[in-house]
């Protein structure tokens, strides 16, 4: 008898179970939980991305959507959706929302802005089975955008001139101490040097209206061949010597604008995940979370040794806006500026660590494979600074240089 009424009231509850899910309303049958993996089929401007969709139903027709660590340097947004049933067990959610804060280097904190940066759309379907696919799309805002959006190539001229100077891809103008003659002889050098490297490695810097970055590059730079065969001295111009087949492509890099400032976020999780990816990696297995990465990143620098607490506290800031670099755009013309001031933080917190990076440049120089670069290095660049090391070029930096700085010129494409 016992066991008859255990079972009876097993049975009620199953059949109590049943009548109550068969009482919900279809999109009362979305689940609330955090939807990951392959189950979560999202894209970001095109591109997939990854990390945990959360879809909280509020009536028939009102969701709101949670990406976490989906959209590059954003550590999680909400989007008011608009749900409307698409088939048996299927949802179409439609939204948007504006973004007032930067995207971060690491998503870490948050910071506030005075207007938007970001306008995101969102469109997509999420199933009762808790299957999603999400499409997000951004815009940067027109005050965001400045006149900076488009595609830009490097100036092509050689900085043998006052005239041409401006047309140059790279100029470099450093004042030594105490020694003007040399610092002009040394600036016209490292003009001409840095202009070959950048127009040989960098085919266009394409600032895209969705935020991205993308830069075109060389795979196969061979800095020996391009000091042979890179300057054409008949028409005062550079010459590429290679074609630029490599892309970082959307959503690693991102950029806005901030007057007088282009402030550009190299959103490091994407970075390391394509890396991965690029190695063999599942990149389903990916949750967007990069707190091992960087615990890693801060161990290896510890050990080069760095004081990785005082490089946390300068890279809070630029986590939060940006690295700003100083850029005006012209016309057709776009000029962008760094200067000893910008590098200072980092040369210094960089100083502990050469003493490391002098045995591993050692090693790289003695490879035969790096010979072009090391007769660039050991028979051009090192004598015109005076330094024979890496360290040496630390204490030039700190003791030697009064004003140093980097312009480059591009043109629209």
């Amino acid at each position: 008898m016992k066991k008859s009424f255990l079972s009876f009231i097993v049975l009620s509850g199953a059949l109590l179970s049943v009548s109550c899910s068969d009482d919900k309303q279809p999109w009362e049958q979305i689940p609330s939980s955090p939807i990951t993996g392959n189950d979560a089929v999202v894209t970001f401007n095109g591109d997939r991305s990854y990390g945990v969709v959360t879809v909280d139903t509020r009536s028939e027709s009102d969701a709101v959507v949670t990406l976490s660590n989906i959209i590059p340097g954003y550590p999680e947004i909400t989007i008011p959706a608009d749900m409307k049933q698409s088939g048996e067990g299927t949802f179409s959610l439609s939204g948007s929302t504006s973004l007032a804060t930067p995207p971060e280097i690491f998503p870490m904190s948050k910071t506030d802005a005075s207007s938007s940066i970001y306008e995101m759309a969102l469109k997509g379907t999420v199933s009762v089975s808790g299957k999603a696919q999400i499409a997000v799309t951004s815009t940067l805002t027109s005050d965001a955008q400045s006149n900076f959006t488009g595609k830009w190539i490097p100036e092509k001229m050689l900085p043998v001139s006052a005239e041409l100077i401006e047309h140059a891809p790279v100029v470099v103008d450093i004042a030594l101490k105490g020694q003007p003659e040399k610092s002009a002889e040394l600036s016209a050098t490292l003009s001409l040097l840095g202009g070959l490297a950048f127009y040989n490695c960098i085919g266009a810097l394409d600032l895209q209206e969705n935020g991205s970055m993308v830069i075109d590059y060389s795979t196969t730079i061979d800095l020996a061949r391009a000091m042979r065969e890179g300057i054409d001295q008949n028409n005062g111009i550079y010459k590429a010597i290679t074609d630029f087949k490599g892309s970082t492509g959307r959503n690693l890099v991102f950029w806005y604008s901030h007057s007088p400032y282009l402030m550009v976020t190299p959103y490091i999780p994407n970075i390391s995940y394509k890396i991965d990816v690029d190695n063999g990696k599942n990149p389903n297995l990916n949750d967007g979370a990069v707190t091992e990465k960087l615990e890693k990143m801060l161990a290896d620098l510890s050990a080069m040794g760095i004081d990785t607490k005082a490089l946390m506290s300068t890279f809070e800031s630029l986590n939060s806006t940006g690295i700003p670099v100083a850029a005006a755009a012209t016309g057709s013309s776009l000029k962008l500026v760094i200067d000893k001031k910008m590098l200072d933080p980092f040369v210094s917190l960089l100083a502990p660590a050469l003493p490391t990076l002098d045995v591993k440049l050692k090693d790289f120089l003695a490879d035969p494979a790096n010979a072009g670069v090391a007769d660039i290095l050991t028979t051009q660049l090192f004598p015109a600074l005076g330094i024979t090391s890496l360290q040496d070029l630390g204490k030039l930096w700190e003791d030697g240089i009064e004003s140093f700085t980097i312009t480059i010129n591009l043109v629209k494409a």
